[in-house]
């Protein structure tokens, strides 16, 4: 009997419509249409064939429990053969592309390559469950090991600011918050990939033991083993298993220009006419918050009417006299004064738990309650003429979401949502909003081609048009580096939109070193190369706070940074046919537009670890600079990293931190996990302790990582202490105002010591405490505008400026002025590059001009259609081949279909 009640639970959980006819084998195997069930003790192992190269892999426990279908897989098995062969013990199911074999006993799985010979990867058994209880709910903590090979990289999950390319030898914990975006989905080397379907708190691990994924709350194990010739099909897999990329509109492939805001109809059209004055190509404006008035409105969609009068008209004149598109900042979290939260309110529809702007959170995972989203920004924005959507902080965020751990806690605080416990779902909030905006946006336009742009995500919200930017990252040059790697595994997780705010969100929080902003002429540099780098990521957006953004702002014509900033801007322009054919690549192909260098250059060893470089398209090798070269960054000290940090247990990445009520650590309310030791706004406050005047205090160990003097340096507006090794560095009961305390401590490398840090603070939510520190340093080698890039071996190369030809598997010095950021071409390519333009539309892309790079044989496919509306989908668009024959020299231009 428990072997038919698992049967039937597992026919339950199947994908909606796909039913499975199922017939006895023997005793202990059932064969059925798309594969085979296997007794495992006391559990069910299902071996699922959804087409040639995807395999599903579910393990289900013999009890009773709650069927919860797939939010990420929506691909229905296609009827394709397959065999299923039995002996020795094994279970064999092969297909033309993949063959496993299942272990009998154990339920250990082999995956093979489709000539059965070489094995790509090894599911070790059948999983391991844990019962346990968690938000009053029975669920299992699950854990699933691999045997890999230990030369294979391993790539994707999502957006991390680690700085580390290749997931070797790493744990990666994977929950949502600001700066933080997941997508379980990994990509080996040896041309697997592996979607763990789990919307959970879980742990990546890889190390001598195995590779494993770990989750906090599952009724099953499943995950699909996707197979490829190369890590472009198998990151096509994924897309035919979660749903294509639509195509954007042409323009958002343009430049956008942001900032933290424009405060008033006139300064937003100014900032246009300025733009179209000056013949700066440009193609979006956006609109950051409070248009809607005070917090009581939070994006209420509405605009204030004191401030943006006739929002109709001034977006008629964005889009008639300016030719620009509006993109507007939306939020999950709705304020108590607008009719949208009165609607919410009175269908149960928000949660209890208070945004720090007063606000609160809507659940997205009702459908009933995406509709009314939709409502509202329908009456109140894409009616009138908004363009795009900028949905932000859909972690979702409520208080400090930059923190993984206070983002884990403040979202299950929130109970349950309209699918289950938060502890269950606690990931894919943002896949569940971005899914109602898209598909209500489709039903009521197919004019307008859907593009939005949000904070976080979950696997396979590539389908619902969403790119994703790096949330509120600083301003620094070991920032900027690490947006390389982070925005590369993001894309090779899958989902092929990314981009970062350009020149950092924060000039002097979160790791920025530019407090005076703008008027320095060291931010002024790391603009210029941010600014290089961003010409070359799928979307292309300038934005943050503290200082403006706008070209004009770092100087006029004929100065050094304004004329590299348009030779960059007009650059991206003109490869508009090569961007917007790639991009078609990735709808139609399942294609990567910012890729890994180990995508195509995987026999390469040198770069399966190489983090600051990456391949743009087919053809442009991107070598962003990385470190200043002209003007010396005055501020020192900087953000403790996490991986310094470590808990009383000795977990690493954090510290603990104790809020109380009142300043002198009274009464004791919250005790949270910090990747930071610092709360400098209203909204990193634990909501129980907002309120009142409070105290903080973290303890556990932190790490020097070589031996010398550090500096520690505390800014803040109330007391403080700081103890290092039992010492008292910084003891300070001064409130009288902001102030800097600093202290030295000699540390060995190597050594992990003892802290407690704490902070009093006599009044009620305003916060301004931020310990970081001034670690020993090598000699700093002197200024020079030269960097070292690395060619990698399987192709030749051409220098983008200078058409200098240069050899593979070689390391570079390049010259890098000011208006230069090295440029590869690899041998073998057609680029196609258009005219000047000032906006993507504003004249037809003729003349063409095709760059060829000899060398080898080249083929490219120039793609065009209308620029926007849902035409492209019937087949309205044409293709222009194009090939280099390298040998006679002869360049063939096809028919255009």
């Amino acid at each position: 009997m428990k072997n038919t009640r698992g049967i039937r639970f597992f026919l339950n959980c199947l994908p909606a419509g796909l039913f499975l006819l199922s017939c006895a084998v023997d005793a202990d195997l059932r064969k059925m249409r798309d594969g085979i069930l296997i007794p495992v003790n006391g559990t069910q192992l299902m071996v699922q064939v959804l087409d040639p190269a995807v395999i599903r892999i579910a393990n289900l426990p013999g009890i009773p429990f709650e069927v919860h279908p797939s939010l990420i897989v929506n691909a229905q098995p296609k009827r394709v053969p397959w065999n299923l062969e039995r002996g020795n013990g094994y279970a064999v199911v092969q297909t033309e592309m993949l063959k496993v074999q299942i272990s009998l006993s154990d339920g250990g799985i082999a995956f093979f390559d489709s000539a059965g010979m070489a094995i790509k990867a090894l599911a070790q058994d059948a999983g391991s469950f844990v019962p346990d209880t968690v938000q009053g709910e029975e669920i299992f903590r699950i854990t699933q090991k691999f045997s890999i090979s230990p030369d294979e990289g391993l790539y994707g999950l999502g957006q991390f600011q680690d700085g580390i390319m290749n997931r070797r030898g790493r744990d990666v914990l994977l929950v949502q918050a600001n700066r933080i975006a997941v997508n379980p989905f990994l990509v080996s080397t040896r041309n697997y990939g592996i979607l763990w379907d789990n919307y959970s708190k879980t742990l990546f691990h890889d190390g001598p033991d195995c590779m494993s994924f770990q989750s906090e709350a599952a009724d099953r194990i499943d995950y699909l083993f996707i197979s490829g010739a190369n890590m472009d099909s198998v990151i096509a897999g994924y897309r035919r298993a979660t749903g294509r990329a639509p195509l954007f509109p042409k323009w958002a492939y343009g430049y956008w220009q942001s900032k933290e805001r424009y405060r008033t109809r006139r300064e937003l059209l100014d900032t246009a006419k300025e733009f179209r004055d000056r013949r700066i190509p440009v193609d979006a404006l956006v609109q950051d918050w409070q248009y809607w008035g005070g917090n009581e409105n939070w994006s209420g969609m509405i605009w204030t009417p004191d401030r943006y009068p006739d929002p109709r008209a001034m977006i008629d004149s964005l889009h008639g006299v300016y030719h620009l598109r509006l993109m507007n900042s939306i939020w999950p979290a709705v304020g108590v004064n607008t009719d949208l939260y009165a609607e919410f309110k009175s269908g149960g529809l928000v949660f209890d738990k208070l945004h720090w702007s007063g606000g609160k959170l809507y659940d997205a995972y009702s459908e009933e309650a995406r509709d009314i989203y939709w409502k509202h920004l329908n009456k109140g924005l894409f009616s009138i003429g908004v363009d795009a959507f900028w949905m932000d902080a859909t972690e979702p965020e409520l208080t400090s979401s930059g923190d993984p751990f206070i983002t884990e806690a403040e979202i299950k605080a929130c109970g349950r949502n309209a699918l289950g416990t938060f502890s269950r779902y606690l990931n894919p909030y943002s896949l569940m909003t971005t899914r109602g905006v898209y598909e209500n946006w489709l039903q009521a336009s197919r004019d307008k081609r859907p593009f939005i742009l949000t904070r976080s995500s979950f696997s396979g919200q590539q389908r619902y048009a969403a790119a994703t930017w790096s949330g509120d990252i600083g301003s620094s040059w070991d920032v900027l580096r690490k947006q390389i790697p982070a925005g590369v595994n993001f894309c090779m997780a899958g989902i092929p939109y990314w981009t970062a705010d350009i020149g950092g969100f924060l000039p002097d929080s979160q790791g920025g070193m530019y407090p005076e902003g703008g008027s320095d002429p060291a931010f002024q540099e790391l603009y210029v190369r941010w600014f290089q780098f961003g010409a070359f990521c799928p979307v292309f957006r300038s934005h943050g706070t503290g200082t403006p953004r706008e070209p004009w702002r770092f100087g006029e014509p004929g100065s050094s940074n304004y004329d590299a900033i348009l030779k960059f801007d007009h650059l991206r322009y003109r490869l508009m046919p090569y961007i917007y054919s790639t991009a078609w690549k990735v709808t139609h192909d399942g294609y990567t537009m910012m890729r890994g260098l180990p995508m195509d250059f995987s026999g390469d060893p040198r770069v399966l670890d190489l983090d600051d470089e990456f391949m743009f398209g087919p053809s442009i090798l991107v070598c962003p600079v990385t470190r200043e070269m002209y003007y010396k960054t005055r501020k020192q000290e900087d953000f403790i990293p996490s991986s310094k940090l470590f808990t009383d247990a000795g977990e690493a990445g954090s510290l603990r931190a104790e809020f109380f009520r009142g300043p002198d650590f009274d009464e004791k309310v919250q005790d949270l996990q910090m990747v930071e030791i610092a709360i400098t706004w209203a909204g990193s406050i634990p909501e129980s302790v907002l309120q009142s005047a409070y105290s903080v205090r973290w303890t556990g160990d932190i790490a020097a990582d070589r031996d010398g003097i550090y500096r520690f340096v505390i800014r803040t507006d109330g007391g403080c202490r700081l103890l290092v090794d039992g010492r008292t560095l910084i003891n300070s009961r001064d409130h009288a105002g902001p102030a800097i305390r600093q202290a030295e401590i000699t540390l060995r490398g190597g050594k992990r010591y003892p802290v407690c840090i704490e902070h009093s603070q006599p009044k009620s939510g305003a916060a301004n405490f931020k310990l970081e520190w001034i670690p020993p340093k090598d000699s700093v080698p002197p200024l020079s505008a030269a960097m070292e890039c690395y060619l990698p071996s399987g192709a030749e190369w051409i220098d983008f400026w200078t058409g200098r030809q240069c050899g593979g598997g070689q390391y570079l010095t390049r010259e890098t002025p000011l208006d230069i950021m090295p440029l590869f071409v690899k041998a073998g390519s057609i680029i196609p590059m258009g005219p000047f333009l000032e906006y993507v539309d504003e004249k037809p892309v003729d003349p063409i001009e095709l760059r060829i790079y000899p060398g080898g044989d080249a083929r490219f496919e120039i793609y065009e259609d209308e620029n926007d509306n849902q035409n492209y989908e019937k087949g309205i668009y044409a293709v222009i081949p194009v090939a280099w024959e390298d040998q006679s020299r002869t360049l063939v231009i096809g028919k255009r279909q």
